[in-house]
């Protein structure tokens, strides 16, 4: 008698369950992370537009020979600069803040000289925070993390 012989074309069930299983399990692991970079990335990809809005009013100020306004809505969900009307929102979770104690409030001036009345600001969104920040008197704006 001649044993049977089987041929295997395929897989068990066994082994795409396990599989299926590794790449539900893979799928659990990396999705939380990849959305908490994503906030980040949006929260660094504000910080930096704020700071480069900030230069480019510096800039002005000074081959314009004019004082300029950089100022914070009061909700802190945008902020509007010299030479634009609207107010340029932010993501809908994040908030400017200033931290600087002066008399101008929620504004920053940015004079000829390029000197500016301080810059002291913090961008929120959920529990991640970013400093936007600048020298007296050099007026380079900085972002780094808020600490």
């Amino acid at each position: 008698m001649k044993a049977a012989y089987y041929d295997q074309d395929g897989y068990t069930l066994l082994e795409l369950l396990v599989v299926i299983s590794i790449l539900v399990m893979s799928y659990l692991l990396v999705t939380p992370l990849m959305i908490g970079k994503s906030g980040n990335v949006q929260l660094n990809r504000a910080a930096q537009q704020i700071a480069s809005d900030l230069r480019s009013l510096r800039t002005r100020a000074v081959t314009g020979g004019k004082v300029l306004q950089f100022e914070i809505a009061e909700d802190g969900h945008g902020y509007r600069y010299s030479g634009v009307e609207r107010m340029v929102a932010l993501e809908q979770d994040m908030v400017l803040i200033s931290r600087a104690e002066n008399a101008y409030g929620n504004q920053i001036s940015f004079y000829p000289d390029g000197t500016n009345s301080g810059i002291d600001l913090v961008l929120k969104s959920d529990n991640r925070e970013l400093s936007i920040s600048s020298e007296w008197p050099k007026g380079q704006v900085e972002v780094r993390h808020a600490g």
